[in-house]
Order: structure tokens, then C-alpha cells, then sequence
């Protein structure tokens, strides 16, 4: 008789403190685009399905060795202040986005993931992985620190699935999910997302 290996969680938290307010924080990094991933280095790509005021839909696709993998985002929105994550399709990772006012221009936003592994042997250092999503937050959020003061919209007009017109700034939302070690990650969650999201 066959055992087969029991699906096992691995519970990840991040956090980020931006100078900026609530309302910018939380526009920015919900205003998820096409050409988000370019911001930490990803080749994965990203096709946005489905953008509305209530949640965000997007496919992934990148190559992991020869073989191309697929998976699904979707960011459910609960303005002002939350979002949530799930992903399916190249793994199973959920994330829970909190933002909190710290005063007029000062906002923190903390993160919570749970990340579903085949087997406890494939489980990721609980260490490595917040440090890996701790390295993309700060390249967030000096993005959005420099958008707000340059006076920049927190969101893309009409929220364009595809970026800026002329390409300016790519973006990236909640840390968009997480992707397998031997694929480019575009956030962690940490990817929204991001779980983060790609």
C-alpha cells in the first residue's frame, strides 16, 4: 500500500512602514497592472482578467526548467484598509493585507500568509522567506514613497490593466504571490497581492 505525503502549512508574517497616508497606501498597492513584476526583476508574466472596485484576477505563466507553469491570482478588495489574496494553479498560498493609520502621513501595513507545501520536506525556511519578502517590500516602498512625493496618483487613470501611459513606474501591488524557489519570485507574500501574488 501506498502512503502518500500529507499537505502541510507553512505561516509566514511581514510587515512595512511607509511614509505615506492610508488612503495613498492603500490605492497604490491595490492598483495592480500588467508590468508589476518588472519593479523586483520577473520575468514571469502577468495577464490581468478581471479588475473591478470589489477584486483583481490576473494568470501568471513563467518557466520553471523546460517546462512552463500557470497559475491564477485573485485579490479580493475591502477598502479602505484590507485586501486578501489566494492563488491556485502553481501552488496554494492565501494572504491577508491590514493597513493601519500611524498619523497624518504614516502608514503600516502588515502582512500574514499561509503557504500549502506538498509534503513538511519542502516547506521553506520560516526565516529566508520573510527575509526574501522583506526585500521586495522595501523595493515597494521606496516606489511608493516617490510617488507620493513627487505627487503621483496612488492609481493608473481608469486603472489600465497594462501600466502608466509611457511606461512610466512599473507597480506592483500586494506583494503578489510567492513562486516555487526555482522560478523568479515578484513578491512575497509577499505577491499581493502575494501568500503574494504575481
Amino acid at each position: 500500500m501506498v502512503t502518500l505525503a500529507r499537505p502541510i502549512n507553512g505561516k509566514y508574517k511581514l510587515s512595512e512602514t511607509f511614509d505615506a497616508p492610508l488612503d495613498y497606501v492603500f490605492a497604490w498597492c491595490t492598483d495592480f497592472r500588467e508590468d508589476d513584476n518588472k519593479m523586483i526583476g520577473s520575468k514571469t508574466a502577468r495577464k490581468i482578467l478581471e479588475k473591478s472596485p470589489e477584486r483583481v484576477i490576473w494568470r501568471v505563466s513563467y518557466k520553471d526548467g523546460k517546462k512552463v507553469v500557470e497559475g491564477v491570482r485573485a485579490v479580493w478588495l475591502r477598502p479602505p484598509n484590507a485586501w486578501y489574496l489566494d492563488t491556485c494553479g502553481d501552488g496554494r498560498e492565501m494572504g491577508e493585507y491590514k493597513l493601519k493609520s500611524l498619523g497624518k502621513s504614516k502608514t503600516r501595513l502588515d502582512m500574514k500568509f499561509v503557504v500549502t507545501y506538498p509534503s513538511k520536506d519542502e516547506v521553506e525556511d520560516k526565516e529566508e522567506w520573510e527575509d526574501d519578502g522583506k526585500k521586495h517590500w522595501k523595493i515597494y516602498r521606496k516606489a511608493l514613497e516617490a510617488d507620493f512625493k513627487a505627487g503621483r496618483p496612488a492609481a493608473s487613470p481608469a486603472s489600465s490593466p497594462q501600466g502608466r501611459q509611457g511606461g512610466k513606474r512599473p507597480r506592483l501591488g500586494p506583494s503578489p504571490a510567492r513562486q516555487p524557489s526555482a522560478a523568479p519570485t515578484e513578491a512575497t507574500v509577499a505577491a499581493v497581492p502575494a501568500v503574494s501574488g504575481q
